[in-house]
């Protein structure tokens, strides 16, 4: 009975709540974008260093056959 009430009402849902789900998620991503601290080319070395060392860190613990390094 609801299935059927939805699927003859579809568009209604999803003016009244996709759309503004959707619209409210978009919102949310782009005031968030705002406090997010952009990278600096200064900080690129420190980043790439950061990397290589959980890289080198997964590899070992693989080697050892650790669970969480599949």
């Amino acid at each position: 009975m609801l299935k059927r009430w939805a699927d003859a009402h579809r568009e209604w849902i999803i003016i009244g709540v996709a759309l503004p789900t959707g619209t409210a998620a978009s919102a949310l991503e782009r005031a968030k974008s705002w406090f997010r601290r952009s990278p600096r080319p200064a900080d690129h070395d420190e980043r790439v260093r950061r990397i290589q060392a959980d890289v080198a860190r997964y590899a070992e613990a693989r080697g050892r056959g650790e669970a969480w390094a599949p």
